[in-house]
């Protein structure tokens, strides 16, 4: 059982994943910095700038780019500056020259992904927050409910198996924030935690009741009964065990954390790869996949009206995700008395 709600795409869906649905936006709680030492890939910030005080409020746009191999790298050649490598991140700061090269050459490549954050505006020095991708729902565990009892002293008669269900975001979540520099470009800040699912493995496992004991000749109760009338089933032992089989799904899980503030130049948006993971296989051979996000951010005096109208005022307050739809329990069964 999985199911998933898209925020925000301006591509088909991933060559590598499950067709989501369609439903409203639903923003999940706010990011935390990620304090784990085992937490994978924190990019320091990078030398020098000092943001100042004040300054207009920035329009921030975001790019999700999955793009398939590491061609792409070749844009960037001799038009980036790096600003820093740590565990498989990088992060560059690119001209808008380069910023439409790449975009070329995702939009060139039919198994390349581009998701488009919503958009989000804040005052210079303040936190908006944004993200892409899915609210997906699992059938993580099955839980053994016991129903109804035999009186005083007598064991629970009917046994099911209720699914437990969890969501996650499989996406980017971010919060940015931008200030001016002493430069005269301009400071920016990023909170970024990327939680992406590869594949979903499913499990099962099996169950038994016990059934009568050995010579007795009456049928197991429950599920598997004999209904009065009909003939004999040889498919319902009348001894022996009963089995009931259930399955759940366990997420393959890719997961980073970004967090810093680098010092853009008049003009530049900030790159960052979250590294390359090996996609679906292309020709009898498994393909790669990097991952980056594009954060571009622009003051609101360089902005069209017509732009500003698309830009919320304030950012949306997170909402609860929708709550988990009711699923019918399992078929049960009675163990013999």
């Amino acid at each position: 059982m999985l199911f998933a709600i898209v925020l925000a795409a301006s591509l088909p869906a991933s060559p590598w994943g499950p067709a989501p649905l369609q439903t409203p936006l639903q923003l999940p709680t706010a990011p935390v910095p990620s304090t784990d030492p085992a937490a994978p890939a924190v990019v320091p910030a990078g030398p020098g700038g000092t943001a100042v005080g004040g300054g207009p409020r920035y329009a921030f746009e975001v790019k999700d780019i999955q793009v398939e191999g590491l061609d792409w790298r070749g844009t960037l050649r001799g038009k980036a500056r790096r600003l820093g490598w740590e565990a498989g991140v990088t992060t560059w700061a690119v001209d808008e020259l380069t910023v439409e090269a790449l975009m070329a050459h995702v939009q060139g490549s039919n198994r390349s992904l581009l998701m488009q954050a919503p958009p989000a505006m804040a005052g210079a020095g303040e936190s908006a927050r944004t993200l892409t991708g899915s609210t997906v729902q699992l059938v993580v565990d099955m839980e053994r409910s016991p129903v109804g009892a035999g009186g005083p002293g007598q064991p629970q008669q009917d046994v099911s198996y209720s699914p437990v269900l969890e969501q996650m975001h499989n996406g980017v979540d971010l919060a940015v924030s931008a200030s001016p520099s002493a430069g005269g470009g301009l400071m920016l800040g990023l909170n970024l935690d990327e939680s992406s699912i590869q594949q979903v493995h499913t499990g099962t496992f099996e169950d038994a009741i016990d059934g009568n004991a050995s010579g007795d000749d009456r049928p197991i109760l429950g599920l598997f009964r004999r209904r009065g009338g009909e003939p004999d089933d040889p498919s319902v032992s009348k001894a022996g065990a009963m089995s009931l089989q259930a399955s759940f799904k366990v997420p393959e899980v890719i997961r980073s954390h970004v967090e810093g503030s680098w010092e853009l130049k008049r003009g530049e948006s900030l790159l960052v790869s979250l590294g390359a993971r090996s996609g679906a296989e292309k020709w009898g051979r498994p393909s790669v996949v990097e991952r980056l996000v594009l954060i571009t951010a622009k003051p609101e005096s360089g902005l069209s009206p017509r732009s500003l109208e698309a830009i919320p005022e304030v950012n949306p307050a997170p909402t609860a995700p929708p709550p988990v739809p009711g699923s019918p329990p399992l078929p049960s069964a009675t163990p013999p008395r």
